[in-house]
């Protein structure tokens, strides 16, 4: 079979045809150009494809390896589908992940580009590692990788780099993480000191519960170090006794448990209960401390602050109704919008302080204030809040609270 060498304008032409076949072997045994070829490999597809299934998909799966047995596993990414799967299955993962594009029947006359030669396994590994830091650092989804554009992004900057499909992602980020975590085991114990702990039990948006351990420590530079241990999903009952046993148990993983001096939680009854559980567990395994259960100073504090707001509690409602009325309603937003611009003020939005955030209506009641000149306008347009804005006794507490 004789071999074409084409020019760049033929190339740029050719790609334009139909069914163009982009065919990258990676066996090690095939030397390849840095330089595109082009080949018509009708009758050597014909003749070297006699004792395999019809289908041209089958250049590019190995159909029930000893490896693999049961599976068709693509020869470039190693992913597997079942024996039962469809051609076209195949065919349009070929399309999706490698950009070859394998014509319906093994009869048509195809063409075969032979691209630029691919990363070595070194290569390939170090440019993986840079995907998967940007994946885990900036919280991407695993589908991220089988995007289209985005493959097609990184191909045009880098075509000799084959993006792993989100089945691998998925295992090296899984991989990555356990490194990571025995990695952290045998730095913590390298550390001299003693370790103590915080922890707090949080719900996300969609109301699932975590529990989130803090440890902090002083290394040999005499700094103060601290990051995140572990975060636990908890899906048991938020009992005291449950979340020592956690706690335990990802202390006895770490292999620090005769280490832990200290845990600082908040005033919450399980946290107490908690604290005593662990003490009783802990204080056998430390020789020359004793453990402690400390409550959150600043927790203990906003507690007496909100007691003490309780006493001025009925203007801070007001003010917490008239907030609520504007931010729930799309026309008192917008009037509110067009007399802050009247009156040459920032356009702030209303704040609703919420019952589990501290300063929050400390930040509410100043808005209050910043806002006055656009709310006494607004408040004379409408007259279902006017009884919500605040009177010369209301204005008098706000300020000695905010200032």
């Amino acid at each position: 079979m004789d071999e074409q060498t084409f020019n760049s304008q033929e190339i740029n032409e050719f790609y334009q045809e139909d069914f163009i076949n982009v065919n990258f072997d990676y066996s090690t045994s095939q030397t390849f150009d840095t330089q595109s070829e082009i080949t018509d490999t009708n009758s050597s597809v014909t003749s070297s494809t006699s004792s395999l299934p019809s289908s041209l998909v089958w250049e590019h799966f190995d159909k029930n390896p000893p490896h693999a047995s049961g599976y068709n596993v693509c020869k470039t990414c190693s992913i597997k589908y079942k024996l039962s799967t469809g051609i076209s299955t195949l065919r349009k993962h070929l399309k999706d992940y490698h950009q070859v594009q394998v014509p319906a029947r093994s009869n048509r006359r195809q063409k075969t580009i032979i691209g630029v030669k691919p990363f070595d396994e070194r290569e390939h590994a170090e440019h993986t590692t840079y995907l998967i830091q940007w994946l885990i650092c900036d919280l991407q989804p695993f589908t991220t990788v089988d995007d289209p554009y985005f493959r097609a992004f990184v191909k045009h900057f880098c075509p000799r780099y084959i993006i792993p499909e989100r089945h691998q992602v998925k295992e090296l980020i899984i991989t990555t993480f356990n490194d990571q975590r025995a990695n952290l085991i045998r730095q913590l114990h390298q550390i001299e000191g003693q370790f103590s702990l915080t922890a707090d039990m949080w719900t996300s948006m969609n109301r699932d519960a975590f529990l989130g351990i803090t440890i902090h420590y002083i290394d040999s530079n005499w700094c103060l170090c601290n990051f995140l241990l572990d975060i636990i999903p908890f899906t048991t009952r938020h009992t005291g006794e449950n979340i020592a046993s956690e706690i335990k148990r990802v202390l006895d993983e770490f292999n620090i448990s005769g280490k832990i001096i200290a845990l600082t939680t908040d005033n919450e009854s399980a946290m107490v209960v908690c604290g005593r559980r662990l003490a009783v567990s802990l204080d056998s395994q430390l020789s020359l401390m004793t453990f402690s259960h400390y409550r959150c100073t600043a927790h203990v504090l906003n507690l007496g602050v909100k007691q003490g707001l309780e006493l001025v509690g009925d203007s801070i409602n007001k003010v917490r109704e008239l907030m609520s009325r504007i931010k729930n309603s799309t026309t008192l937003c917008d009037q509110l919008r067009s007399f802050c611009n009247l009156k040459n003020i920032p356009n702030y939005k209303p704040i609703l302080d919420v019952e589990t955030r501290w300063n929050s209506t400390y930040y509410m009641l100043r808005r209050v204030e910043q806002l006055k000149m656009a709310l006494v306008l607004l408040v004379a347009d409408n007259d279902n809040i006017k009884s919500l804005y605040p009177n010369e006794d209301d204005w008098i507490i706000i300020k000695v609270i905010w200032c």
